[in-house]
């Protein structure tokens, strides 16, 4: 992290308003005194992301996302802390200088140098494509115009030799040449490159580097028509997502991505005017795609290939999307043909694209699936087909459960009250709890430890007072060690150095020392947004009710909790009878205390 001052940050910080610069990302409404936006970074329906001018912080009351403007870049954009902090500070016109101020994040050389040689490499066969009329006449062949290879970088290798000529001239090593995997050495210890004679995909990552490629045979051969990196260094598939980097801020914009199977499918989309479109690259969907999906907060569009695993996999993608609160749907069967690019080449441009914009809802790829299903003539599998779709429907609100029961008592023969009673069973089964919209920071939600932790802090956000008393107190060396203690000692530091608390100034302070960690962010985030806008603020009295909660009751049922631990690791009957004596008179004590603290 840099060691940029925090005088900096906040000049930084209060050079633009915060209001401003999220409206530059996310469509801002005036409710009040405060401003609300669909949260992007969850699977947002209604505005719950609040921005405060006053405060100039924004918090998110169902994720428990939140932070000043810089925070707000940084997560929005996935990008490092000293990058946001230099994009507000381009924002309000404040001069940063990097060199002298701040140390820029270095990567490792030995890693570096394979970005380098792969961004060198996808140079070059850019440039050599233009050079090779094989390849020209199949990318015109293919529709591939100069927007698709610009968009996707796409290149030619001659042969197997010249890339290694070309990465040689630029003074790469052979062992970094092989580590890349571009390139590979025979037997006879030849190096060649991996993909001669093929048309060439980059693979760009999260960040958009390019880590990998895949090779395209456009003649026609016995070799495989596609061959891939290996996974290397800076390449491991089940953290890739093809096109992810580029297709950002259409995503964004649209609020949707469609997710296909590979990438000459999102290629396809492209072509048909759909530039927000990414592919799994034929790997299974992991929790690394899991997570950077949901960092979009936006709708998913399954694109899978239309075939039985396609179809396989697009069920359980589905599933889990679903189970995530994620907003899906699912571009129908591609009739005739395989995929999104086939579909492309059969029918053109229009009809693709007519085709993925008008998707269908999980329960209607269902449908369709039962419809399809010759099986489902026998009674016990239509019956096996009811059990699993009204545990589908037990999740759904009674609108879409109404509706999707009167198709389903269509099209399986059943009545309508026989699924409605199986509904009712899962439910009964599968009991979900009803839970608020503002769910993560409702105080009456946390339990009773977290609650008081989350009250003594608010209260030293509150008054410099408070933080007085916390320090006399040495309350600190009372709490348990979590992060709401951490956060305790972040802002008595800060209040040490600034003689006052400023919230949005804090999550400039504790980013700067401790970058990589976002859980204190969250707990403070957790912290303001349990509390409204208008709640009273510091009460003397009630906080040193807490202080005494914390210190005398908290250390006392962390004690028994430590005594019960041990109770069950000893057998020496004598130990066993002291320790139990013990916690039974440290209850007794813990009874009064607690009934002191409720009077």
């Amino acid at each position: 992290m840099s060691n940029i001052s925090i005088e900096k940050i906040n000049e930084i910080r209060n050079s633009v308003d915060i209001v401003d610069v999220i409206s530059r990302y996310l469509n801002v409404v005036k409710k009040g005194k405060n401003y609300f936006a669909i949260c992007p970074f969850h699977n947002d329906t209604n505005p719950s992301l609040s921005i405060s001018r006053e405060k100039q912080i924004y918090k998110c009351f169902v994720c428990g996302e939140g932070g000043n403007v810089i925070t707000f870049i940084q997560k929005y954009k996935k990008i490092p802390y000293l990058d946001a902090l230099k994009e507000v500070a381009l924002i309000g016109g404040i001069e940063l200088d990097i060199k002298s101020n701040a140390k820029h994040e270095v990567i490792n050389p030995k890693i570096q140098v394979l970005y380098d040689i792969l961004e060198d490499a996808t140079k070059y066969y850019q440039t050599a494509l233009s050079s090779s009329q094989v390849a020209l006449d199949y990318v015109n062949q293919r529709e591939l115009n100069s927007d698709v290879l610009h968009e996707f970088r796409i290149g030619y290798s001659l042969d197997d030799t010249k890339i290694i000529k070309y990465l040689k001239s630029k003074k790469y090593s052979e062992e970094d040449m092989i580590r890349s995997g571009l390139v590979i050495e025979t037997e006879s210890g030849v190096l060649k490159d991996r993909f001669a004679n093929r048309l060439i995909f980059p693979i760009q990552d999260l960040q958009g580097r390019i880590v990998a490629f895949s090779g395209r045979i456009i003649e026609k051969s016995d070799m495989a028509k596609y061959i891939n990196s290996p996974e290397t260094e800076i390449f491991i598939k089940g953290n890739t997502l093809y096109h992810y980097h580029s297709a950002l801020n259409s995503i964004k914009k649209s609020k949707k991505v469609y997710i296909c199977e590979g990438f000459m499918d999102v290629i396809a989309l492209f072509k048909a005017n759909v530039s927000n479109a990414i592919a799994l690259m034929g790997t299974a969907f992991t929790k690394e795609h899991l997570k950077t999906i949901r960092f979009l907060g936006v709708d998913v569009v399954l694109s899978l290939d239309g075939d039985f695993a396609g179809k396989t996999a697009t069920r359980k993608l589905a599933t889990v999307l679903e189970n995530e609160n994620i907003k899906i749907s699912i571009v129908s069967d591609y009739e005739d043909v395989k995929d999104a690019d086939e579909y492309f080449n059969k029918y053109g441009a229009n009809k693709l694209l007519l085709k993925v914009q008008n998707p269908i809802t999980f329960f209607e790829f269902n449908i369709n699936e039962m419809k399809n299903n010759p099986l489902l003539e026998n009674f016990e599998e239509r019956k096996k087909f009811a059990n699993q779709m009204c545990h589908y429907l037990a999740s759904k609100d009674d609108i879409e459960i109404d509706y999707y029961v009167n198709r389903l008592a269509l099209e399986l023969k059943f009545s309508k009250q026989t699924l409605l009673n199986l509904i009712k069973k899962e439910k009964q089964a599968n009991p979900t709890e009803v839970v608020p919209s503002n769910y993560v920071t409702n105080k009456r939600l946390l339990k009773r430890n977290e609650k008081y932790k989350s009250e003594i802090i608010f209260q030293m956000l509150q008054s410099n007072e408070a933080i007085d008393e916390f320090n006399k107190e040495d309350v600190y060396y009372s709490m348990p060690d979590d992060y709401y203690r951490q956060l305790a000692m972040y802002i008595l530091d800060y209040y040490l150095e600034n003689n006052e608390i400023n919230e949005a100034d804090l999550y400039s302070y504790i980013s700067n020392l401790n970058p990589n960690d976002d859980e204190i962010l969250k707990t403070l985030t957790q912290v303001i947004s349990s509390h409204n806008e208008n709640e009273s603020t510091y009460n003397k009295d009630y906080f040193h009710r807490l202080i005494y909660y914390i210190k005398e009751i908290m250390t006392l049922e962390q004690r028994i909790d430590q005594l019960k631990e041990k109770l069950a690791y000893t057998s020496d009957n004598k130990e066993v009878g002291n320790i139990a004596n013990e916690i039974f008179r440290l209850s007794q004590e813990l009874k009064q205390k607690s009934y002191n603290f409720k009077k």
